[in-house]
């Protein structure tokens, strides 16, 4: 079933799913899809994640932040509010790849003046992100194969 979050064709599964499959059901691209969703390889997506078949946008329409839970991530935060990975680092002055710690105020719209503080426990940035982080050097993402 689709319907519409940040005013953007949406679709979730109660199971997961593969990208593939879900591309080759909404007849997309997987290039496209996994670009609309800010993935880089086929990955199987959870359950209950917002899974997008057009780009996402540069901001949140409805919501002006989001207050960082236990388990959250920016790709999480990414797909629930329909903003583009890439524009929710820039405009959280965050490097990609990097998290930010729980309780952390994580803006949807508007830009802050000071980075949040970014949890050096977390170890990849999304399910299919090319970034992971480097024990020993805090701070620190290196750009990894698989």
């Amino acid at each position: 079933m689709v319907f519409n979050n940040n005013r953007l064709k949406t679709i979730q599964y109660d199971y997961h799913v593969s990208t593939w499959q879900i591309a080759k059901a909404y007849s997309i691209s997987l290039a496209e899809l996994l670009s609309f969703n800010d993935l880089y390889y086929n990955t199987t997506i959870p359950a209950n994640t917002n899974i997008y078949l057009q780009p996402k946008r540069s901001k949140s329409i409805n919501s002006k932040s989001h207050q960082v839970k236990k388990g959250d991530t920016m790709w999480k935060i990414a797909q629930k509010y329909g903003v583009s990975l890439k524009s929710l680092y820039k405009r959280n002055l965050m490097r990609p790849g990097t998290e930010p710690m729980r309780g952390t105020i994580i803006f949807l719209k508007g830009k802050v003046e000071v980075p949040p503080r970014i949890d050096p426990n977390q170890k990849s940035a999304h399910p299919s992100s090319p970034y992971r982080y480097r024990r020993g050097d805090p701070g620190h993402l290196h750009y990894t194969k698989g």
